[in-house]
């Protein structure tokens, strides 16, 4: 076992009160629960001493819980290290001491001072250095400096193309004309640029989806950030946030916004398909188109995907050092990305729990995938008749409706994540949830569908005019405002009581049908907006503000998690949650 009373004791004593002075320490209000103590890390690693140059020490978190340990009902648990709600507390100890070596000396600390009130269960160090680089480092960083150069040389180039200067123009007129050159200038920060804040609308494409991109990516990005408030010093409130506040049905309904994206991507893959095929008819007969189409899919979803996941490999290490302990974010850990980053290449990352992902939250991009290999089902026989389509994605449905009812009663899961309330942190609980109901494709394949036929209505009705009258019209918005209140206030006494407020029959219910619901909402506003039907909500949706914006958000919400991430590990504070701080967070 480590020594801390080491030779020369005397001349290294104030360290070790810098050591205790940077251990954790329970908050004020108790009771509200906290699930980390944290303490000082700089002033933790900063120890050093003139006597023993060699000193070094180590930031540490240990789960602690009561000898007798209760859980939030008063009950007592059987195994106290098992529970869901001990407390992670972070410690300063001697680099030369291992988690067995810590684990001793806390114990004999708790039996002289506590009568072994507390039990240490788990010890876990955090790295004192950023990690050494490595083959993978040094490639990525070069490809990423050939990368900036060919930027820098391709922007000079296009910019002198661009220049009004006749010579100048002459002189690179015949490069401009070469392969090489037209290749070289796609890396053009000139034209890229361009191109990207180019707010011109061009005519055939569906204006209102920009702003729907990025209203729904913004959404998830808060529903994220969310999820940090379980590291918070007063959980409490955070569970009963819902319970207590009807708006918050603003945010908890961010699992609105996953749909509102699989709607989407089946709108396009509709409205384009379909047009596609009206002009190429014998292409939906010829293997060589599908697989086409499927190449043109997995690299467009791909390459930005691998390059990001090449980075958070080599360089997430480095980039998130410090304090704080994210046990329940575990949705970005390089360790696991260089274990399992074939399983995100081949998109098959949402057949797998939490713990054995890399980069969480990219099971959307796998069950979209897979959502695309399968919509041959739904287009061949749409693309044939209407009627052959209706019936197909009706015995998909039927199929879907079963199978979400039987999940339901076998399982007893509850509507949402918030719907765990206390029980979020049961990890397996939760594991099961996302793995059986949450994350599939089948499970979002109604938005899916209804976007595919969305897209299929709006294509027939290319360049045509319908004619609704004004009551009809009227009539649609108020439905429409009653299904989107409905869906996004109405769990609220659900909230209030999350373990009886719902029978499972009601729970399974509205897990299928407000998808269906919020799938004909997101419809009516993009037919509505393509038919001016939507008044003031066309020009808002139909800004070109939004256009550049939507052109990023498929990178963002690649990085977004990342980010976030990485901005709360440096926080050598625990969060507070209030409403109103956490909207000026976000």
């Amino acid at each position: 076992m480590c020594r801390i009373f080491s030779d020369n004791v005397v001349g290294i004593r104030v360290q070790y009160v810098l050591e205790l002075d940077s251990f954790g320490r329970p908050t004020p209000n108790l009771f509200s629960y906290s699930n980390q103590w944290i303490g000082s890390w700089e002033e933790c690693l900063s120890i050093s001493t003139e006597e023993k140059p060699s000193y070094r020490t180590q930031f540490c978190y240990v789960s602690v819980v009561l000898s007798s340990s209760l859980d939030f009902s008063g009950k007592k648990t059987a195994d106290i290290c098992n529970t869901k709600y001990s407390v992670k507390w972070s410690v300063c100890m001697p680099k030369v001491c291992n988690n067995t070596d810590i684990t001793a000396i806390l114990n004999i600390l708790n039996k002289r001072l506590s009568n072994n009130l507390l039990k240490f269960c788990s010890v876990e160090c955090k790295p004192t250095e950023k990690p050494g680089t490595t083959v993978g480092y040094w490639i990525i960083l070069i490809f990423g400096c050939i990368a900036v150069a060919l930027v820098i040389i391709a922007t000079f180039f296009d910019y002198c193309i661009s220049a009004n200067d006749k010579n100048t123009r002459k002189l690179l007129g015949e490069i401009d004309a070469t392969i090489s050159i037209k290749y070289l200038l796609s890396f053009s920060l000139y034209s890229n640029a361009s191109d990207l804040l180019n707010t011109d609308i061009k005519p055939g494409h569906i204006h209102s989806v920009h702003a729907l991109k990025v209203l729904s990516l913004t959404w998830v990005i808060y529903g994220h950030t969310y999820s940090l408030f379980v590291l918070s010093d007063n959980l409490i409130d955070v569970f009963d946030a819902p319970k207590h506040r009807l708006a918050q049905g603003a945010f908890t309904g961010a699992f609105n916004a996953v749909d509102t994206f699989f709607f989407i991507s089946g709108l396009l893959l509709g409205y384009i398909f379909f047009h596609h095929i009206k002009q190429n008819r014998e292409h939906i007969n010829q293997p060589r188109f599908w697989l086409l189409i499927y190449l043109h899919r997995y690299f467009r979803l791909g390459i930005a995907y691998f390059i990001f996941l090449a980075f958070e490999i080599n360089f997430y290490d480095r980039l998130s050092f410090g304090p704080l302990s994210l046990p329940f974010l575990n949705v970005m850990d390089a360790k696991k990305c260089r274990q399992y980053w074939w399983r995100n290449v081949l998109f098959i990352n949402a057949m797998y729990v939490n713990r054995d992902e890399c980069m969480g939250h990219t099971w959307y991009l796998a069950s979209e995938m897979q959502l695309f290999l399968y919509a041959p089902l739904i287009l061949v026989p749409l693309a044939y008749s209407i009627t052959a389509g209706v019936t197909a994605a009706g015995l998909i449905t039927a199929m879907f409706l079963v199978f979400n009812y039987f999940v339901y009663y076998k399982y007893n899961f509850p509507i949402n994540h918030f719907g765990f309330n206390k029980s979020i942190f049961d990890e397996n609980k939760v594991e099961q949830y996302e793995l059986i109901l949450y994350k599939p494709f089948w499970s979002h394949a109604i938005p899916y569908i209804i976007g595919v036929f969305t897209g299929y209505f709006l294509d027939n009705i290319r360049g045509r005019k319908l004619h609704l009258s004004r009551l009809i019209v009227i009539s649609m918005w108020l439905a429409i405002c009653s299904c989107a209140y409905g869906i996004l206030f109405g769990l609220h006494s659900y909230y209030m009581d999350t373990e009886h407020g719902m029978s499972i029959f009601e729970r399974a219910s509205y897990n299928f049908w407000c998808k269906i619901g919020w799938s004909v909402i997101i419809a009516w506003v993009i037919i509505a907006c393509e038919q001016n039907f939507a008044g003031p909500v066309k020009t808002l949706l139909e800004w070109n503000f939004w256009i550049p914006f939507s052109r990023m958000c498929y990178a963002m919400y690649i990085v977004h998690v990342s980010v976030i991430s990485m901005v709360a590990v440096k926080h050598d504070r625990q969060f507070h949650f209030t409403n109103l701080g956490f909207m000026v967070c976000n």
